[in-house]
């Protein structure tokens, strides 16, 4: 199974990329009171539930990051990125 990656590039400082985890998941689900699949659809695709999950992302993998709002101001690129998964 392919991990899903975050890639944020912020406006200063080099790109980061960060996996999204069940935590994630869970937080994004709770925020939006939707599945994920609703929130990443073809039909009903979020700019902001990508970010609000490539914030939460950050803060799970340790990186320090500002409320989401500011957090935001600083931030120049996400994208999504699909990491094969280990054979093993």
């Amino acid at each position: 199974m392919a991990v899903m990656t975050l890639k944020v590039v912020p406006i200063e400082g080099d790109a980061v990329s960060v996996p999204i985890t069940p935590k994630v998941i869970v937080a994004c689900e709770r925020h939006f009171k939707k599945g994920m699949t609703q929130l990443f659809s073809a039909e009903s695709a979020s700019y902001e539930a990508l970010a609000f999950a490539a914030h939460q992302a950050m803060m799970q993998s340790g990186h320090e990051v500002k409320t989401f709002d500011l957090w935001l101001n600083g931030i120049e690129e996400i994208s999504t990125e699909e990491t094969p998964a280990s054979p093993l």
